[in-house]
């Protein structure tokens, strides 16, 4: 519902105005009820990471992990309210002002089942317990205790949030054939429904347990030893989550754990922040405009932006890498060996919650939680039009820019940063990012050649050209299996080496003509223990796309019917625009281009007739 009113009044023209809205979202997730299995080739590998196969672990009933939980039933709704004032002032004949001010309170979503709590990792370290759940570890935190919100949500509302932008126009001679114009404003924005649905997954709701794999096994175990698909929950003390809190069948009624509830050990949780940080951005730019020779208009413009508080992920419990040797117990091991290996269970022993608290810490295992991110735009425009006359116009515009920031904003809460504790070692482009963009479009039209016959055939033809070019995209490198040995393989990645250029000087295909190697992946290693790797992210650039689509056509009237004739050709030079390279190190075709951006080329005839 919205409601504007404009008042008119000499020379300003003030604008009042309101909406209210009412989203609401119910979804079900059934994506882990059944349980999730991963075949990583962990199982079956030799001592080289780069070589494990995951199809060798899946064909012999070896999964390194097993993960199981409640359904994701999400139920959100919440309150939308804006209110804003306006105004335009015509100050002068050269001047023109526009500024105003927006009240956009955040009112966080309620979930309509009270799947509602946090990790605090405050409470954790100090020992606090929830005064709700007896029995859960320290650091949870639930509706009703202290500090947590009280709105019914699961995060704080924000009241304060004004947003002011201004505006200024100003034609510097008054004859109206150019402009220069300023302007700056604040504005904010709000997660999806959607990124809400995790605390249901959480125990006590949902119980989302991840297996404990046997200490002991027949081979292969050289990497630990894989869940057994007869009884997964074998060695995990308790037992399958769900018997364990008489999670509801499917269409029962929704019912929240009773207080005395016994919480699982390496239970997953995901956690959003009780006071949110709501995402924001500031925007500027300064533009001139200029009319020439009558019909063209030059446009030169500047635009950025600042955006902080994007809703991103990061995990509070990786493990830890431990140098050195240890003696069998410690650390989770079962025999002496190396501190740190890649097995699951001394993945959970490393845990940084377990070797802080290992009476309170072997209650969690992956606890991801919601990080604010940054980032930041700027980018000139260059633009110039010629409106329709002399039977043709035409539109082109060079946009030069940089994005970066420190991560997209999702739906998922997952971990994205190399190094969980600091957020820049994500920072590097935006997956949007162009460092270029050129765009032409024009349509000329034919006034006809001759006299008599000539004339009638090549007149009122039209012709129409669309011609795009752009950089390549960003790529960020990444690595095979767990080498730092942190539990955070998809966020590890290559060590750059010295002085080798990662791009070739001239690709080339292979035997089958099948991958054309892009990339000289030479010029990276495998990370080491302990070490997540070095290269930035979008360190390295896909190929650039330029393509050309045309379209001619002619308007006939035959008997006062038009009629229309059409032909139309995407990619009219029929260019190969490649896809980006595989940039996993180790990968099958890695480096290489496998896939063609876009498609070859294509025409269409039409004939359209009006009655």
């Amino acid at each position: 519902m919205s409601e504007d009113v404009d008042w008119v009044k000499g020379a300003h023209t003030l604008s009042f105005g309101g909406v209210w809205t009412r989203p609401f979202f119910d979804g079900d997730g059934p994506f882990q009820a059944n349980g999730l299995m991963t075949f990583s080739g962990l199982i079956t590998r030799g001592a080289n990471a780069q070589a494990q196969l995951p199809m060798a672990d899946f064909l012999l009933g070896l999964p390194a992990v097993f993960s199981q939980g409640g359904s994701q039933i999400v139920s959100e709704k919440e309150h939308y309210v804006g209110l804003y004032t306006q105004d335009v002032w015509r100050a002068n004949a050269h001047i023109t002002l526009n500024y105003g001010l927006r009240w956009e309170p955040f009112l966080a979503a309620k979930d309509q089942n009270g799947f509602n709590m946090a990790f605090v990792r405050g409470n954790f370290d100090q020992g606090i317990h929830s005064t709700v759940y007896r029995n859960a570890p320290a650091g949870l935190v639930f509706p009703g205790d202290p500090g947590f919100p009280t709105n019914g949500a699961n995060t704080t509302n924000s009241l304060d949030q004004f947003a002011p932008r201004a505006g200024v126009i100003w034609d510097p001679t008054g004859d109206g054939v150019q402009t220069i114009r300023v302007a700056a404003g604040k504005f904010y924005d709000s997660p999806k429904l959607w990124q809400y649905g995790h605390h249901m997954l959480n125990p006590p709701y949902g119980n989302t347990v991840t297996a404990l794999p046997p200490t002991a096994c027949p081979p292969p175990n050289r990497n630990g030893c894989p869940i057994n698909l007869l009884d997964p929950w074998a060695n995990t003390p308790t037992g399958d989550p769900l018997v364990a809190i008489n999670y509801p069948h499917q269409f029962a009624p929704v019912q929240l754990a009773p207080a005395d509830v016994q919480f699982p050990i390496n239970g997953s949780y995901v956690s959003m922040p009780i006071d949110a940080d709501v995402m924001r951005v500031v925007q500027w730019n300064a533009s001139y405009q200029r009319q020439i020779l009558g019909h063209m208009l030059v446009d030169i413009t500047y635009m950025g932006n600042r955006t902080n508080g994007i809703w991103l992920g990061y995990e509070e419990n990786p493990a830890v890498y431990i140098p050195g040797s240890c003696a069998a117990g410690q650390y989770g091991l079962t025999a002496s060996g190396p501190c740190s290996n890649s097995s699951v269970a001394n993945i959970t022993a490393r845990r940084t919650l377990t070797l802080a608290n290992p009476a309170e810490g072997r209650y969690f295992g992956s606890v991801a939680q919601t990080a604010p991110g940054t980032g930041h735009y700027n980018g000139v425009k260059l633009t110039l039009e010629k409106r329709l006359s002399n039977g043709w116009s035409m539109s082109a515009n060079y946009t030069r820019s940089k994005c970066i920031n420190q991560g997209e904003p999702g739906t998922d809460i997952v971990n994205i940063f190399p190094d969980p504790r600091d957020p820049s070692t994500n920072e590097g482009p935006c997956n949007s990012d162009r460092l270029n963009i050129f765009n032409v479009s024009a349509v000329a039209m034919s006034r006809g050649a001759g006299h008599g016959y000539i004339n009638v055939l090549t007149r009122d033809w039209q012709l129409g050209t669309v011609l795009q070019a752009r950089s390549g995209a960003p790529l960020t490198l990444a690595t095979t299996g767990d080498s730092a040995f942190t539990g955070l393989a998809a966020t590890e990645r290559p060590l750059i080496v010295p002085g080798v250029d990662p791009y070739l000087a001239s690709p080339t295909w292979n035997s089958s003509g099948t991958a054309l190697q892009y990339l000289n992946m030479s010029a990276f290693a495998q990370n080491t223990p302990g070490l997540w790797g070095n290269t930035p992210r979008g360190y390295v650039r896909g190929p650039a796309f330029w393509n050309m689509d045309m379209a001619l056509s002619r308007n006939l009237k035959v008997s006062q019917h038009p009629i229309e004739l059409r032909v139309e050709v995407f990619n009219v030079f029929n260019r190969v625009n490649f896809g980006d390279p595989v940039v996993t190190l180790g990968a099958t075709n890695a480096g290489a281009i496998t896939t063609a951006a876009g498609d070859m080329r294509i025409m269409q005839f039409a004939l359209k007739y009006n009655f």
